[in-house]
């Protein structure tokens, strides 16, 4: 049996929140919402319908108008 989207995408938090905490601190150092930021990209994350098929995962840190 297939692992549960919701989990799926706790265990992928856990694994890379330090990653794309690290990424974003590089790119900017003086952002004060780096956790919301976070938080805001794993929720864009989980509604996508087959996040296996991601083919830019930094594209989930930026906003779309």
């Amino acid at each position: 049996m297939s692992e549960s989207k919701p989990s799926f995408l706790h265990d992928l938090f856990l694994k890379h929140a330090h990653e794309v905490n690290a990424f974003i601190r590089g790119r900017w150092p003086r952002e004060q919402d780096v956790d919301d930021i976070m938080q805001e990209s794993f929720l864009r994350l989980s509604q996508v319908p087959n996040p296996e098929t991601i083919i830019n995962p930094r594209a989930f840190l930026f906003p779309i108008h």
